[in-house]
C-alpha cells in the first residue's frame, strides 16, 4: 500500500491549476494519487464532469470530495435532495468533508446605548435572519465545532489586530437520527462516518477528506479509512463537476491523465 502511494505521487505530473480535492490535482491537497492507486489496484474508476443528477441510475460509489462540514449545513434542501435521488437509484454517495477551518473574526466594538424616543417600539436595524440548517432539518444530522490549538502557536485564539482574531476550529458530528449508522469512530469517540440507506443505495457522510489527499497518502496513509470507499466490486466515480471541472474540461482533462 505505502509503496504504491509513494510511487504514484512521485511519478505524476504537477497540475497546480486544478482545484483542491480534485482527482486531477497532484499537489498536496489533490486526490490524484488516490485515484491512480485505485487504478493500479484494478478498481474500475472514472470521473464525472456533468451535472450531479446525471449520475442517477449509476450502481457505483460516488466520491463527492471537499465541502466544508460547517458550511454544508447551509446548503438548500434542493441540493440535499439531489444526493438522495442519486442514492435512491442504486449509488453509494460518499461526501468527504473538510473538517478543519481557520477563521478570522472581527471583535465587535461595544454598541452605544440608544435612548428611547418615546415614539413607539425600537425597530431592529440590519437584523439578519438565522441560516436554515438543512442537514438537521432534512437529514436529522447536527454538527458542532471545537476550538483546537495550533502546535505552532501558543493558544487556539490569536489576536492579529485590535479588531481581528484568528481561531482554529474542528468540526464533527454531534447528533444524528436513528436511520444514520455510525460505522467508524475517531479516537475521541466521535463518528467519522455516518451512513444511511436511501432507496436502492445509501449516503455516507465522512468527516475526513484529508486522509485521501496526496500529502497524507505519502506521509501517513490510513489504509483502514481509505478502504471504506471500496465495497464489493462497485466501480468508483469521482465527481469533478462540483469542484468546477465540468464537461467543457473533459477532453483537456482526460488528455492529461
Amino acid at each position: 500500500g505505502v509503496v504504491v502511494f509513494e510511487s504514484v505521487v512521485r511519478r505524476a505530473e504537477n497540475y497546480s491549476y486544478y482545484p483542491d480535492y480534485s482527482s486531477l490535482n497532484n499537489e498536496d491537497t489533490g486526490l490524484k494519487a488516490y485515484y491512480e492507486t485505485l487504478v493500479r489496484l484494478g478498481v474500475s474508476v472514472s470521473r464525472n464532469y456533468r451535472p450531479f443528477l446525471k449520475l442517477e441510475g449509476q450502481k457505483a460509489t460516488v466520491i463527492y470530495a471537499g465541502p466544508n462540514l460547517g458550511d454544508f449545513r447551509s446548503r438548500s434542501e434542493k441540493d440535499l435532495e439531489q444526493f438522495e435521488r442519486v442514492a435512491q437509484g442504486g449509488a453509494r454517495v460518499l461526501v468527504l468533508f473538510q473538517t478543519r477551518e481557520v477563521r478570522y473574526e472581527k471583535i465587535a466594538p461595544p454598541k452605544p446605548a440608544i435612548k428611547p424616543s418615546g415614539k413607539g417600539p425600537l425597530r431592529p436595524r440590519d437584523e439578519m435572519k438565522p441560516r436554515v440548517d438543512a442537514m438537521r432539518k432534512r437529514w436529522g444530522v447536527e454538527e458542532t465545532e471545537t476550538e483546537v490549538t495550533n502546535n505552532q502557536r501558543p493558544t487556539g485564539t490569536e489576536t492579529l489586530t485590535p479588531s481581528v482574531v484568528r481561531r482554529d476550529v474542528l468540526w464533527h458530528f454531534a447528533k444524528w437520527d436513528p436511520p444514520w449508522k455510525p460505522l467508524r469512530l475517531d479516537s475521541d469517540g466521535n463518528p467519522v462516518l455516518l451512513e444511511r440507506s436511501f432507496g436502492q443505495g445509501s449516503i455516507g457522510l465522512l468527516a475526513a477528506v484529508e486522509p485521501f489527499t496526496n500529502y497524507q497518502l505519502l506521509t501517513k496513509p490510513d489504509t483502514a479509512l481509505l478502504a471504506v470507499t471500496m465495497t464489493g466490486r462497485r466501480p468508483l466515480i469521482f465527481d469533478e463537476a462540483h469542484l468546477g471541472v465540468e464537461e467543457i474540461e473533459t477532453i483537456a482533462g482526460l488528455a492529461r491523465q
